[in-house]
């Protein structure tokens, strides 16, 4: 492919689909509607590389089953020649999605498509939120006293391209080679190249290289380099001056093979000036002073407790051994009674003085119960024992069931179940249990999230109350933390049951479950306007019918009323008694004198006390139309049907 492979690949099934298309007279409006991209979403790449909905989109205007197109579909696309050089494997997915995983060689074209293309065109297909982080990127570092080596090779083309990927995509990178030219080796290399020279400028003299020397032929190369350059006149200098020489010239080489793989480096930092910086005593004297340090005898056994995540507290307690494979008692005593027969048999017939052969038979069976012992698989215990203070769960309702004000505040004054609940957590009780208790707060709707500030609950707008799927959020959250109690604050309207399976858990974790009930329980007369049902459009001055059904929980007079939303003028009202199922349905009329749009609305005048005042009004809109209506009517002869819609319409 000359161009964007993957893209080349795109248009080609796009081809595919359209002319699919056009076979069966779709037309071009609903072929656009087709969406064929790659699946840029790495969590779902086991679905394959590109998706189309064009089953669905085929299916809806041929009402048949998006399956049935998109097992049409398939096949057109097994039969196509070029398409089957670039698929691998195709998949339906309900409810008609088609996913193509591409063959390797593509990405291969398009990864030979970016190197070609440079700078000149985007580097990636789909472009990724970034964000202002900077990298160093430490790679290679190969000890300088010798020659680089495949792995250096590998490392460097990988941290390399590392580097480049992360500024491509904005970030900066910084590649760094840290330089190990402090301590013994750099040392040794000095020694090494001193001897290669004195070699060469006293070729009979005897002098062997050191076995924890560097033998490599490039010392030797180095050496005749020097002897050329300086002939005699360095043999008084010591193996310092040799380390330098070794040292950069070794860079140098190291430089120049990684240059020629086209890696450059931003940093070459130097161990020798890291010691030299006085950087590392300044490290340990912060660390000393943040008090992490012990100066007593067993500092390095304390340091290596607190390094394992010891507790304090267990620093100072015994260990104990125990035997991970321990026999049975009964198998313990024949054993033992074993081991001292056959220490016993085994001298008891030499020559010799009774306390040597005692003596040898004592040896003997302690030998025994030694590997009888470590048969038993003995180990060190250290006990590790924490104390972790339970957790106390704080569910709080958040549904807008709580907007209902049949509550009363501490002046007695009505409010809502969500007022109540506020006032409940900022009571002082919650500061006294936290003293005691790890208090977890959760809000709870479809489920249970947690709250950061319990003071500053989010707003109860949660639709549904799924009190059962909230107790198993707050247990799973909880993960192995103790529970002492689970406190429930709510009007209990939820959805669904606390099932087995739920107490199951409840009980294996010994959570009892308190609720703190919110509501009136002789409950409060709600009145809500339930139904409303009128025309959409009408004409001036007529009167436009409203039908209304409003609910009640008494059997208290109702007061129901049309009127307008922008002047608040009452167009019409009835005052009507509930009847035996609570329910009230009247018509209300309204008229409006010319033409436009009239913004109505059914609402409940108050009467008395009610729960909730957010369903006591629903808006009516009916367009006034000022054109005339003609209508044509066709029939063989006059009928008394004829009569009837001319009287209708005149």
């Amino acid at each position: 492919m000359n161009t964007k492979p993957i893209f080349s690949v795109l248009a080609q099934l796009t081809q595919i689909i359209s002319e699919f298309a056009h076979n069966h007279a779709i037309p071009t409006a609903t072929i656009e509607l087709v969406n064929t991209t790659l699946l840029s979403d790495h969590q779902k790449h086991e679905l394959g590389d590109i998706t189309t909905n064009a089953a669905m989109v085929f299916g809806k205007y041929l009402k048949v089953n998006p399956a049935t197109i998109g097992q049409e579909l398939l096949d057109v696309i097994a039969a196509n020649a070029d398409a089957q050089e670039y698929i691998s494997t195709t998949m339906l997915i309900k409810p008609g999605f088609i996913n193509i995983t591409l063959k390797e060689h593509i990405f291969l074209e398009q990864a030979r498509y970016f190197f070609a293309a440079q700078s000149t065109q985007p580097f990636a297909i789909v472009e990724i939120e970034q964000k202002p982080y900077a990298y160093n990127i430490e790679f290679v570092s190969a000890n300088p006293t010798g020659p680089l080596h495949l792995g250096h090779g590998r490392g460097g083309i990988i941290g390399n391209t590392l580097a480049h990927i992360l500024r491509y995509c904005g970030y900066q990178a910084t590649q760094e080679f840290y330089i190990n030219d402090a301590g013994n080796q750099i040392n040794k290399l000095g020694q090494s190249l001193k001897i290669r020279y004195l070699q060469k400028v006293h070729p009979t003299d005897i002098l062997p290289m050191p076995e924890d020397g560097y033998q490599g032929e490039y010392l030797v190369t180095i050496a005749e380099q020097l002897v050329q350059e300086y002939t005699d006149t360095l043999v008084d200098k010591d193996d310092s001056y040799f380390a330098q020489i070794a040292k950069d010239q070794m860079l140098t080489y190291q430089q120049e093979t990684l240059r020629n793989y086209g890696i450059e480096f931003d940093v070459w930092f130097s161990e020798k000036t890291l010691h030299a910086s006085n950087a590392i005593q300044q490290a340990i004297a912060l660390v000393v002073k943040a008090g992490h340090t012990y100066t007593t005898e067993d500092g390095m056994n304390k340091l290596l407790l607190e390094w394992l995540d010891v507790p304090p507290n267990l620093v100072d307690q015994t260990w104990h051994v125990v035997l991970q494979r321990p026999w049975p008692t009964w198998l313990q005593v024949l054993v033992l009674m074993a081991l001292i027969l056959s220490a016993w048999w085994s001298y008891m017939g030499l020559r010799g003085s009774r306390v040597a052969r005692g003596a040898l038979g004592t040896l003997r069976l302690c030998t025994l119960l030694l590997l009888a012992w470590l048969l038993m698989g003995p180990a060190i215990e250290w006990p590790r024992e924490r104390v972790e203070q339970d957790r106390l769960q704080i569910v709080v309702d958040r549904t807008l069931s709580l907007q209902v004000k049949d509550e009363h505040d501490a002046q007695g004054a009505r409010c809502s179940r969500d007022d109540r609940v506020r006032g409940i957590l900022r009571e002082p009780v919650w500061s006294a249990l936290q003293k005691e208790h790890d208090i977890a707060w959760f809000a709870m709707s479809s489920g249970a999230v947690p709250m950061s500030d319990p003071t500053t609950p989010p707003d109860a707008s949660g639709r549904h109350t799924l009190m059962a799927a909230a107790l198993q959020d707050v247990l799973r959250q909880s993960g192995n933390h103790p529970i002492s109690a689970i406190v429930l604050l709510s009007d209990g309207r939820s959805q669904d049951t606390i099932d087995a399976d739920t107490i199951r858990r409840l009980k294996a974790q010994s959570a009892p479950v308190f609720v703190v009930p919110l509501g009136d329980p002789a409950g409060v007369a709600d009145r809500a306007v339930t139904e409303v049902e009128f025309p959409q459009r009408a004409f001036p001055k007529d009167r436009v019918p409203v039908q209304v059904t409003v609910t009640s929980g008494d059997s208290a007079p109702v007061r129901i009323a049309l009127r307008d939303r922008l002047t608040g003028v009452v167009l019409d009202e009835r005052t009507e008694q509930p009847g035996q199922d609570r329910r009230i349905r009247v018509t209300l009329t309204g008229d409006r004198a010319k033409a436009g749009e009239a913004d109505w609305e059914v609402a409940l005048l108050p009467e008395g006390q009610d729960a909730d005042a957010s369903n006591d009004a629903r808006p009516v809109s009916v367009t006034f139309m000022d054109r005339p209506l003609r209508v044509l009517y066709v029939d063989g002869w006059p009928r008394w049907e004829y009569r009837y819609l001319k009287n209708i319409l005149l």
